[in-house]
């Protein structure tokens, strides 16, 4: 996937999360933040020429909460997205999951869709 497509990908995750948390569907936004982050992260690795341990989303941001040569908020980000869900499907965490994906996705491609 070229840069160019992951955005426009990434765009509309983003675009879906918006249109879910206006239904009030707080898991669901964490499920598109998370495959945006996923993509960016995907993207990130075929252009670094890093071959992917996994193609999943969650296995990507679990590998990015640990690698070491990330910031710390890159990481930070990255774990909290990886965290589970309360029973009532929200966030464990009080910062917002698209903004963590945004921090994400900002770091590796250099632009946050909207």
């Amino acid at each position: 996937m070229t840069r160019e497509e992951a955005l426009q990908a990434i765009e509309a995750e983003f675009l879906s999360a918006r249109h879910a948390r206006a239904a009030e569907k707080e898991g669901m936004v964490r499920v598109c933040a998370r495959r945006a982050a996923g993509m960016a992260i995907g993207c990130w690795l075929e252009e670094q020429r890093k071959p992917p341990r996994a193609g999943d989303a969650m296995s990507r941001l679990r590998d990015l909460a640990v690698a070491e040569e990330m910031p710390p908020p890159v990481r930070a980000a990255a774990s909290r997205l990886t965290s589970r869900s309360t029973p009532g499907f929200s966030s464990p965490h009080a910062e917002d999951p698209l903004e963590d994906a945004r921090i994400i996705v900002r770091y590796l491609l250099g632009s946050v869709p909207r």
